[in-house]
């Protein structure tokens, strides 16, 4: 075989690889858009799923919120009552705690 032959036996033969190769790499492209299709998809269905979750979490601190100002409302309400019917020992409470806490700071 001379030296034309091999040459142009080789030509047909690089043009072949190329085309397979080109027909390999849209197959991987295909394969690759196909997985950023699903990974878009799940990407979309994690993120809704976050959504909901989020939405349910806020509303339940948001009735734990009103429920504790409901029992801060309460307390005061019954502190006031206790105020009212004893005012005095309430006034001498305070006083012996101010004099506990004087005494504790005087120490340092």
């Amino acid at each position: 075989m001379s030296v034309y032959e091999q040459q142009s036996t080789s030509v047909p033969h690089r043009e072949r690889d190329s085309h397979e190769e080109r027909g390999i790499r849209h197959d991987s492209g295909d394969r690759m858009a196909s997985a950023a299709r699903e990974i878009r998809d799940d990407a979309s269905t994690v993120v809704s799923e976050v959504g909901q979750t989020l939405r349910a979490e806020a509303e339940r601190v948001a009735d734990l919120a009103r429920s504790g100002g409901d029992q801060a409302q309460e307390v005061y309400q019954q502190a006031c009552g206790i105020v009212r019917r004893h005012p005095t020992a309430v006034v001498l409470g305070v006083l012996g705690l101010g004099v506990i806490i004087g005494r504790v700071i005087a120490r340092r």
